[in-house]
């Protein structure tokens, strides 16, 4: 009986595995599954929601995974970070480095390079080579225990070596255990991750990377108080530590399913046992049995098509052979050509960058950084630089956090191509900062601008080149080339990282640090370059489907890129043309399941067959109804220095978020149209010329229908306004009250589209809004859509008239701006704005939202206002996405309060967001959850909140400033009045680079800069009276 049941279940996640998609808007409440073959259970369905939407939401066993690797990682940086910090120790206790005769001098710097890139180029060269016939010997576990052993054994030898060659031939073992671990490690992570976060699980190489560099700076600062010898040892001998906690975690730590079921193909006894322990992984490694079964069937049919292929003939099953696969990768073999020029390119780009020349010398950079130009000084003292490389280690684990989401949602190429750039502009920056004078103290007080970019430059480069070489090389290779796939192009970027710590010295002689720096900022563009041309965009596709992504000839992509691509971005963000981006494959491939699978369905329900599972509207549409005069009214009734530290935290979190924001793309073929959109707007005004250019502009669009509601008192001037109009997409209804949200519920029934919005009524759409309204509900977990806003400007009248008007745009465009940040750091958003919103119809015409909807309360009073905090709020609590289009194209045009009701307008907003806030955090759910799901958006929303009162933290600014002026030299830069003047700058800096938009629009509104500054510390006076008002927090 129970075989039975695990052969019905295979049978199930087959079905599931055909119609991913299709079964993901199932687990949403979606569809009727009356007729479904497959009945998801409640747990199935959460499970399936939260394989997609929560990165935090997967197995014991994954995260059991995810520990083994990052500790493996956390392994790589600490060993860096050794070689790294000990550079400025063991060549004088050695004997080198301190020769008088330039020629020995150089003799020496070449014996330093060559032990320092040791390591790293015996990895490429014996390390990784051995990884395909270890791996298919031992597994991955077993070859990463062997790497963990290495690099136990040769960190202790190197403690106890007492001459450079002892050390060069620790080195050399030290090496073939980092390349044994660096390419076994992520191809455990992506075997065993969810596709949907497979890049956000590989991306714990990186982030670990980084952490483990922060610890081993950290302990080469707790040693460095010891005697020169002993402090050199313990940092030679330190990363026995991770390697033995590597070790432990192993043994905890479930194999990669894959590598089982690759096993004994050729024996039937094995190949049966070998996929029992594949299968019992992978119940280990998922929340459910279905999605075990699901996963373990897509592997075993891509196993099937892989060996199918490989014994086609006598050839092709003799290159089963490590040899003859490390010759099919640079055979003509189109797919992994493809596939090992994009891994390639990628992992040699980080070496093009120049990172690793922090990874590996950055005390020395440092160093010399802190020397004056005149060498009056001695180099600084060993603390101050291995202080700066832990603050360079911090700051790469910090900034590669905002990764996690993004490399799964913004994708990888297009992350590379957004901060290449930067990292170029800042490395030229510290470069030029070489070149400042000493002052007359004789220290170099360039150190500080110098680290100030250098960490910058590892900022951007965290959530962009960092974890992308080896995410990439994870996921290039299909299952029969992944082991050589993976060794070829780490093995590429090891050994490229061996060469660059071999020369870096010599070419540092030879150039100078400024001449250096700036050739590999000059790298950081050729390496943008290559990305452009050779790397196609592989998130959130399983590694099975990614096929037909390599299957694109090179030059035919290179060829789009040049003549396709690069123009469509002149012409779409340069000279503002609309135009689109045809995409050179089909976006909705997937993997071909064998046409069997429609016979199990047939078998299952007579009237079920292939293209019954395909995906149709996710609304459910309520049956075929006439208007016959049913009683609306019925249907109404359905019922201080932290303070600064977080608050300019806040802002350069959100600058960071704005900058990788991009809007949904619209699709050459969307699945939503004007068709399926029914615009619903409440008014109870009585000035019906007023409402007329806000609906024709929606009007313009070719929705659906648009319905109106009003009271019953208003219902005939509407009716005779809405003949005027002349158009028969209008309808008109009433409720007996005036209340917004009363309103909308006497109408939601009625809608029989799959989208509806809701609009207010002194609302303007721009004519090309809809496209981009609904492009983000082509992805099914999308229930909430809204755009970017923008004040209707008023040029003529009083100046105060003028005045508030503008600062009525810069409310809006600071919503926008913190909005775009929040959405793309960590998919929150603080209200998703009542003006216009776009909705699923089936989550309105849900009847528990309905109910919530109309018979909300707080502390025991119905709430009459805040419907779009309300609607947020239940967005969030039952999962669903939400996005918001902030592009010029979908834009809308609003009206506030003018005059002295704007400030009244504010403190009601103020009132509602202080209710809004306390209800999420403490009458919904509570501070923990909240976190967990949008860290980011918890920090800015709820707690900055706090801090940005500017009313008393921008006081406390300058007088903390003031404080600290005679602590400092007179001959700094922050002293004097040039103080005074840097921190004005900064301050207007911080108060108009929220609002950049506004003014590149706008130039003339600059002169209305003081009255937004003036505004901005009188708000914090509102925002402390609507918190100590209750009738703030509770009605209008």
């Amino acid at each position: 009986m129970e075989l039975s049941n695990i052969r019905r279940g295979f049978q199930n996640a087959a079905l599931v595995a055909h119609d991913a998609e299709f079964y993901d808007e199932v687990s949403r409440g979606s569809h009727n599954e009356t007729y479904l073959p497959v009945q998801l259970t409640p747990d199935e369905k959460l499970a399936l929601r939260n394989e997609k939407d929560h990165l935090f939401a997967q197995s014991k066993g994954l995260y059991m995974t995810v520990l083994t690797v990052s500790i493996a990682a956390i392994l790589q940086g600490w060993v860096q970070s050794s070689i790294n910090g000990a550079t400025l120790l063991w060549p004088s206790e050695f004997g080198l480095l301190n020769k008088t005769d330039p020629n020995l001098e150089r003799h020496d710097q070449w014996i330093v390079g060559l032990t320092n890139a040791a390591p790293f180029l015996f990895a490429a060269i014996l390390g990784c080579p051995l990884v395909d016939p270890i791996n298919r010997r031992c597994g991955r576990k077993g070859t990463i225990l062997v790497a963990a052993v290495l690099i136990f054994a040769s960190s202790l030898g190197s403690a106890f070596s007492n001459n450079w060659v002892q050390l060069f031939v620790c080195r050399i073992f030290n090496g073939i255990g980092m390349g044994l671990k660096a390419s076994s490690t992520p191809i455990l992570a992506a075997e065993t991750a969810v596709s949907r976060w497979r890049g956000s699980s590989a991306l714990c190489w990186q982030l670990w990377v980084a952490f483990g560099l922060a610890l081993g700076f950290a302990a080469n600062l707790i040693v460095n108080t010891a005697s020169k010898r002993l402090s050199m040892k313990l940092q030679l001998g330190a990363p026995i530590v991770p390697a033995l906690l590597l070790m432990v975690s192993l043994w905890w730590c479930p194999e990669s399913p894959r590598w089982h079921m690759m096993k004994g193909r050729n024996d039937r006894k094995d190949r049966k046992e070998n996929y029992r322990k594949a299968y019992n992984i992978f119940l280990a490694l998922r929340n459910t049995p279905l999605q075990a079964q699901r996963d373990f069937y897509l592997i075993h049919k891509q196993i099937e098509i892989e060996l199918k292929y490989m014994t086609a003939d006598n050839d092709r099953a003799k290159a089963h052979s490590y040899a003859n696969r490390i010759s099919e990768l640079f055979s003509s073999n189109l797919r992994l050509r493809s596939a090992l020029v994009a891994a390639c390119t990628v992992n040699l780009a980080q070496q093009l960058c120049g990172i690793n020349v922090l990874a590996f010398y950055s005390s020395d950079v440092f160093s010399k950084a802190g020397k004056s130009d005149d060498d009056s000084n001695k180099k600084l003292h060993d603390t101050v630089a291995y202080l700066y490389s832990f603050g360079f280690g911090a700051i790469n684990f910090v900034f590669c956090i905002p990764a996690i989401r993004n490399i799964d949602t913004r994708g990888r190429r297009a992350l590379l191509l957004r901060t290449l750039p930067f990292m170029a502009i800042f490395l030229f920056a510290a470069a030029a900062c070489f070149h400042i004078p000493a002052n007359d103290n004789g220290s170099a007080q360039r150190i500080g601008p110098i680290a100030l970019f250098l960490f910058l430059f590892a900022a951007v480069y965290s959530p962009g080149m960092g974890p992308m070489p080896f995410t990439v090389a994870s996921e290039s290779f299909p299952l029969s080339h992944r082991e050589v796939g993976v060794a070829v192009s780490v093995g590429l970027n090891l050994f490229f990282a061996g060469l660059l710590s071999l020369f870096y010295l010599r070419i540092d002689d030879a150039f100078t640090s400024t001449g250096s720096l700036c050739l590999f900022a000059s790298f950081n563009l050729v390496a943008a370059a290559l990305i452009f041309l050779l790397l196609p965009e592989t998130k959130e596709r399983s590694l099975e489907e990614l096929d037909k992504v390599f299957s694109i000839p090179i030059k035919k992509f290179m060829h789009h890129q040049l003549f396709e691509v690069l123009p469509y971005y002149v012409n779409y963000y340069i000279l503002g043309k609309k135009v689109k981006l045809e995409e050179l494959w089909d976006p909705n491939i997937g993997i071909e399941l064998p046409p069997t699978i429609h016979d199990v369905e047939s078998r299952w329900h007579p009237s079920w067959s292939a293209t019954a599972t395909r995906r149709r509207s996710i609304a459910a549409i309520p049956p075929d109804g006439t208007d016959d005069g049913t009683d609306i009214t019925r249907l109404g009734s359905h019922n201080a220095s932290q303070n600064n530290d977080a608050r300019y935290g806040r802002l350069i979190g959100n600058l960071i978020g704005t900058y990788l924001y991009r809007p949904y793309p619209i699709l050459s073929r969307p699945k939503y149209s004007g068709n399926d959109v029914t615009v619903l707007i409440p008014t109870i005004t009585d000035d019906m010329e007023e409402l007329r250019p806000h609906f024709l502009s929606i009007l313009a669009t070719p929705i659906h229908q648009l319905v109106l509601v009003t009271t019953d008192i208003r219902k005939a001037k509407l009716l005779a306004f809405s003949e005027d109009l002349a158009d028969p997409r209008i309808k008109v209804y009433s409720t007996p009250i005036a209340n917004k949200r009363t309103q909308l519920a006497a109408v939601i029934p009625l809608v029989r589209t799959a989208i509806t919005v809701l609009v207010d009524d002194d609302v303007t759409w721009t004519h090309t809004i809809l496209p981009w309204l609904l492009a983000p509900f082509e992805i099914p977990r999308n229930g909430s859509v809204g755009v970017g806003m923008a004040a209707i400007r008023i040029r003529t009248g009083s100046v105060l008239t003028r005045c508030i008007n503008f600062l009525g745009a810069v409310y809006l465009e600071r919503r926008n701006f913190e909005g775009a940040a929040t959405l793309t750091l960590d998919g929150g958003i603080s209200c998703m704005s009542g003006r216009t919103n776009a909705l699923r119809t089936c989550i309105l015409q849900d009847e528990a939202f309905l109910n919530a909807f109309c018979y909300e309360t707080f502390n025991g009073v119905p709430i009459a206002t805040g419907d779009d905090k309300m609607i947020t709020r239940w967005l969030v609590q039952e999962e669903w996405g939400m996005y918001v289009q902030y592009h010029p194209e979908a834009q809308l045009l609003t009206t506030l309060e003018s005059g002295w009701k704007f400030i009244y307008q504010c403190q009601r907003w103020a009132g509602s967001s202080w209710r809004g806030n306390y209800k999420t955090l403490f009458v919904e759910s509570n501070p923990w959850t909240v976190f967990k799901k949008q860290p980011w958006t918890f920090y800015a929303k709820y707690i900055a909140v706090f801090t940005s009162i500017g009313l008393i933290t921008d006081p406390l600014t300058l007088y903390c400033y003031y404080q600290i002026r005679p602590l400092l030299e007179p001959t700094s830069l922050w002293a004097g009045t040039s103080g005074w003047v840097v921190m004005s700058l900064l301050y207007l800096f911080t108060k108009t680079i929220k609002l950049k938009s506004l003014f590149i629009a706008y130039p003339k509104d600059l002169v209305f800069l003081p009255v937004s500054i003036l505004f901005g510390l009188f708000h914090g006076f509102i925002k402390m009276k609507a918190f100590c008002k209750d009738k703030g927090w509770l009605s209008r």
